[in-house]
């Protein structure tokens, strides 16, 4: 219920339903240009209409024969001309999609789709000889249990949607058919959505759901508010439905006032409901279960509903079994109940043995426990891991926008490992496994390499969290031999992410540190000689003398690079029967070249830097061509840029221009596919700058002028979307030196001016907030040495 205190979603919930009062209700279809006319039994080619079967606000429906197979069919046609609209057709367009992607016994089977000569939308879709679930009900006399068994396939349905990323957002009696032997289908995907929805205006229509089965966040914010725990609430509102007959809302004298009542989440008496219901159970406890399983997944905050359908569906098997349901958990009193239900038996054998057996019982029973809950914990500990890193963030992540349902995995995630870890401690197993889950969440949050949020601050604490969780010393030596490696190189991946976040936010010191951690884990060479630990061991080598490189120590990075060339070349030998192995392992070769080129670039032998250079850019298109990712076009879209940088040198402008155009396009491909990680947008923004450049170089300077104002309008728009992250504001500062250059070389001294010091002023922000890099320490001195030349250069005009 909303609480009478709080004002402002009161305020909120009264201004929507307010506007929605005064925008009266939504237009009706009041009539149809298909049901006005004779239809022709051959209007869809290869199937004969037979009969109508119904009409709705989308189109007609009519029992039809597939000439191909002689089987019967619904088939549905859209409605055209003035009564359709482009909405109707794409959410027609859109359940024919789905319903393609879905293939389970308890949802509706797709047999075919198309247009008609005259342009009407059809779907041929399996016929199901049965009723609507209400219709089910009222010519069966179903107990209780046939009834939860009839939701049990509906919720079975639902969780193959959820793992194939589909919302359904209309779950009714009506949507639900069921067949004469009692087998469900779900039907009318026409709301469903992702796991995450666009935003919209909200309007009935962007609501969605029918009133009495909608969940309190379809209408306070529309398809927005949405996830799969919306699901959750129409399952419970259909088991309310099933034991009552009603639906679980207080019905208002309107629609608009059903609504209200929903938003507020003004249940009926659900306790009086059961009770006084001749459909659900007569037992006392197993109406205090029901109305527990109800509550808790109609809850008006969707934080605290069933998680996932399978712990709904857990419920409904355990109210059917007699027991422990999810929803009763926390209540001590009734877990006891239930345990002392369950051990009857054994406690009326034992009050015939002698005292004895009882106290052997007693202890028999305290191991059985303490084995339960070690089990019960070693399970839940994988299945978050699991299900983490190959089933929920997976199955989301190359969704456009999907930061905000990733972000809530995030959440969930990290408190349920936070939880698992203080409920034990020392207990090296599980340690291991929370590590593993912290180290899915950090990747999520910032691994540039893969589908990740771009939260590299949060990543940091994280990654922390894994350090700390990752057993050590005694407790590592609790492990079989293959999970010490294990931790060994969970442990070894954490300093190393660690150091290229560290990079990305210019925190020269935590990078150092996390780095010489992990180059000290391998001071006698590697532990282990398998894979994983032996590939770890090559790049905290290359990654250590990437950055002595840095740092001008050259004879020693050159050192490094090529210990780390020495691991690879060993493992490509020793691994080389193994595919996925020899993928990764090349490469990490590939990036080692990369390194090279640089190294070679910094120390002077310009051609021996390009050659390699080349190399890594000829295998990076070679994966890219083989394997589409992430990595390969980044790869592919570095080379480029370096590659245009070197016939930039050479003086050809055509070619160092085409490189890096190419070089931009893929980086924008890749700030599509990541839009909340702010190091792609720098690699793209970055390249905007590069073409700028070439056109200042080749004194193109109206070509230069357009691309200098479009990179510091993006390095604006950079700053605003991640204003925390220091590369955005040093860009910005970079961009406004440009325009400084550009009003140079048109003899512009007072714009130049101005330009230098929104530069200066920039810089210097990020000195006084200790996040300018060390490599650009003397760049504010410098350029207000240039301005006082300016201002010199101006007093004397």
């Amino acid at each position: 219920m909303i609480e009478p205190d709080d004002a402002q979603e009161r305020a909120q919930l009264e201004s929507l339903l307010g506007a929605m009062r005064q925008a009266g209700p939504p237009p009706r279809y009041r009539g149809s240009d298909l049901g006005s006319q004779e239809i022709p039994e051959d209007m869809v080619a290869g199937f004969r209409l037979m009969e109508e079967l119904g009409q709705g606000g989308q189109g007609v429906v009519f029992r039809a024969l597939q000439e191909s197979t002689g089987r019967e069919v619904a088939l549905k046609l859209l409605r055209e001309g003035p009564l359709a609209d482009m909405r109707s057709r794409h959410r027609f367009e859109r359940e024919i999609e789905i319903v393609a992607s879905l293939e389970h016994p308890n949802i509706i089977s797709l047999y075919g789709a198309g247009r008609t000569e005259d342009g009407h939308g059809w779907v041929a879709m399996e016929l199901v000889e049965g009723h609507h679930l209400r219709g089910h009900l009222a010519h069966r006399e179903l107990g209780w249990r046939a009834r939860l068994g009839l939701l049990e396939q509906v919720a079975e349905a639902l969780v193959e949607a959820h793992q194939h990323g589909v919302i359904h957002l209309d779950l009714k009696p009506g949507n639900v058919l069921v067949r004469e032997d009692g087998q469900v289908r779900v039907v009318d995907f026409g709301l469903a959505r992702s796991l995450l929805m666009e935003s919209g205006t909200l309007s009935l229509e962007t609501m969605g759901g029918t009133p009495g089965f909608m969940a309190p966040e379809q209408v306070r914010s529309g398809l927005a508010g949405c996830d799969i725990r919306t699901d959750i609430h129409a399952l419970g509102a259909l088991l309310f439905f099933l034991m009552t007959g009603t639906t679980p809302y207080v019905e208002g004298e309107s629609l608009f006032s059903s609504l209200e009542a929903v938003a507020a989440g003004k249940l009926r008496e659900l306790d009086a409901a059961i009770h006084e219901s001749i459909l659900a159970p007569r037992s006392p406890r197993l109406q205090r279960d029901l109305v527990a399983v109800c509550r808790m997944a109609m809850s008006l905050d969707p934080a605290h509903r069933y998680r996932r359908v399978d712990d709904f569906l857990a419920d409904l098997r355990a109210l059917q079994t007699g027991g422990v349901v999810i929803a009763r958990q926390g209540d001590r009193r009734y877990r006891w109940s239930v345990t002392m239900r369950r051990l009857r038996p054994v406690f009326f054998l034992l009050l015939i043995a002698t005292a004895i057996t009882w106290g052997s019982v007693k202890i028999a029973l305290r191991q059985r426990q303490l084995t339960d809950l070690a089990e019960g914990r070693f399970q839940q500990a994988q299945e978050i891991a699991e299900s983490f890193l190959l089933e929920i963030d997976p199955l989301i992540a190359s969704l456009p926008g999907s930061g905000p349902a990733r972000e809530r995995i995030i959440s969930r995630g990290t408190d349920y490992l936070e939880q698992l870890l203080a409920s034990a401690p020392d207990d090296a197993g599980l340690r291991l496994k929370a590590a593993r889950g912290f180290r899915a969440i950090a990747r999520v949050q910032a691994d540039i390499y893969t589908m990740s949020s771009g939260r590299l601050e949060e990543s940091l604490h994280t990654l922390d969290r894994l350090l700390e969780a990752v057993p050590r010393d005694d407790l590592r030596m609790q492990l079989d031999p293959v999970d010490q490696e294990f931790a060994f190189v969970l442990e070894v991946q954490a300093y190393l992410l660690g150091a290229r976040i560290a990079r990305d936010l210019s925190m020269a010191g935590r990078r150092d540190q996390d780095l010489q951690t992990a180059l000290l884990a391998f001071s006698d060479g590697s532990p282990f000689q398998t894979i994983d630990a032996l590939r770890a061991y090559s790049m905290v080598l290359e990654e250590w003398g990437r950055r002595l490189a840095e740092k001008g120590e050259l004879a020693d990075s050159r050192d490094y690079l090529q210990r780390s060339r020495v691991v690879l070349e060993s493992m490509l030998k020793q691994f080389a029967g193994n595919e996925e192995a020899m993928r990764n392992l090349e490469r990490d070769l590939a990036v080692l070249v990369f390194h090279e080129a640089a190294l070679a670039r910094v120390s002077g032998d310009l051609e021996a830097a390009e050659d390699l250079l080349r190399t890594f850019h000829a295998d990076a298109e070679a994966r890219l061509r083989l394997r589409p990712s992430l990595v390969a076009k980044r790869d592919v879209a570095t080379a480029l840029e370096r590659l245009s940088g070197y016939a930039k040198q050479r003086g050809d402008f055509a070619a160092a221009l085409t490189r890096i155009e190419q070089a931009r396009d893929l980086h924008l491909e890749m700030v599509t596919a990541q839009p909340d990680h702010p190091t792609s947008w720098a690699g793209q923004i970055s390249l905007t700058n590069r073409i700028a450049e070439l056109h200042l170089a080749a004194v193109n300077l109206e070509a230069a002028g357009e691309w200098i104002n479009r990179f510091e309008a993006e390095s604006v728009d950079f700053v605003a979307r991640f204003p925390n992250f220091a590369r955005a504001q040093r860009m910005l500062g970079v961009a406004h030196y440009k325009q400084h250059e550009l009003a140079v070389a048109q003899s512009r001294p007072a714009d130049a001016l101005r330009s230098l010091q929104r530069s200066i002023a920039v810089f210097l922000a990020l000195e006084k907030s200790g996040k300018l890099s060390e490599a650009d320490v003397g760049i504010p001195a410098a350029l207000m040495e240039e301005a006082k030349a300016l201002e010199i250069l101006l007093r004397s005009r």
